[in-house]
């Protein structure tokens, strides 16, 4: 996806009315916040794990952070060392962003043919190895109340999955794509 693709994107999702959320796997950047703060207007930032079932693994968790909405931000991240393949970004309506966190937590243990999963989704590596094999479902159920995900690829180009019809209430983070069936 080019930069005015991009852009594109950015431009439907105006920075007045969407947050911009990155989610860090802190096991690979354990300075992220330190290195993000240096580049860009953290507006605010929490453990994904806080209040999870995976609490007790709070030593081990991504961090959320909100950044300021803009094209500048989102580029200063995919170029930052390490966070094209250890981070993804969340586009979200400013309205709906506690039940972003809530879906963010819920994400993290899927059903894949019936089997619970642990689901590493803030990592660009899921995404270059199923993106383009998800079905709709998938794709919804992944965003959840969020607009857009956005990763980097392997050459820094940032790459996304859009929001195809109106969001759908899940209460079951069942996936079926025959990607992920595949792992089962």
């Amino acid at each position: 996806m080019s930069a005015a693709q991009i852009q594109s994107i950015l431009d439907e999702f105006a920075p007045a009315q969407f947050d911009y959320w990155l989610i860090v796997d802190t096991v690979r950047i354990p300075d992220a916040f330190i290195e993000l703060n240096e580049v860009l207007t953290i507006i605010e930032s929490k453990s994904l794990f806080t209040n999870s079932e995976f609490e007790h693994l709070l030593d081990q968790s991504p961090l959320m952070v909100k950044i300021k909405a803009d094209e500048a931000a989102l580029n200063a991240w995919l170029y930052l060392p390490d966070f094209a393949s250890s981070s993804v970004a969340f586009v979200v309506a400013a309205q709906d962003q506690s039940s972003l966190i809530h879906h963010l937590q819920q994400l993290l243990s899927v059903n894949i043919n019936g089997k619970k999963m642990l689901f590493r989704y803030y990592t660009n590596v899921i995404w270059q190895q199923t993106a383009t094999q998800l079905l709709d479902e998938d794709i919804q159920t992944i965003l959840g109340p969020a607009s857009v995900l956005i990763w980097g690829d392997k050459q820094l180009q940032a790459q996304s999955l859009t929001r195809l019809s109106s969001p759908i209430d899940t209460n079951q983070y069942h996936l079926i794509s025959p990607i992920f069936l595949a792992w089962s």
